[in-house]
């Protein structure tokens, strides 16, 4: 899987990992796939620094897993969230209870919460990959 700040291009599952039917089997793949993220069973890539609407107080930092579907991990302020791959058509988007992460070419958009407004954000020179 090719990643600049995750993977490029990336193509989800064909179902939604945030709805549908407890116990069905889309839903345990997805959770097969947040539970070796969470405890690392996946090798880990990054953390990736994102400083979003040019503010460092409203950064996002991820955490790329090769899971499948692909997982990330991210941190905004004092919350986290998982999310898993979705398709798109270029770039790669994560989804998660609440949450979209959104990156292409080391840009991102970010959607932190219910009906919050997306941030734009851009790689921070900090980041690292595999640190």
């Amino acid at each position: 899987m090719a990643m600049a700040s995750g993977p490029t291009a990336a193509q989800g599952p064909s179902f939604d990992c945030h709805a549908g039917e407890p116990n069905a089997i889309e839903q345990r793949i997805c959770s097969d796939a947040e539970l070796r993220a969470i405890v690392e069973l996946a090798p880990p890539l990054g953390p990736v620094y994102f400083t979003c609407n040019d503010a460092e107080a409203s950064s996002v930092a991820a955490v790329f897993f090769e899971t499948e579907p692909a997982t990330m991990y991210a941190l905004h302020g004092n919350d986290t969230a998982l999310l898993v791959v979705q398709p798109s058509g270029s770039g790669a988007k994560y989804r998660g209870q609440h949450v979209t992460f959104w990156e292409h070419h080391g840009e991102a958009q970010v959607t932190w919460g219910h009906d919050a407004q997306t941030m734009r954000c851009i790689k921070s020179k900090l980041s690292t990959l595999n640190n």
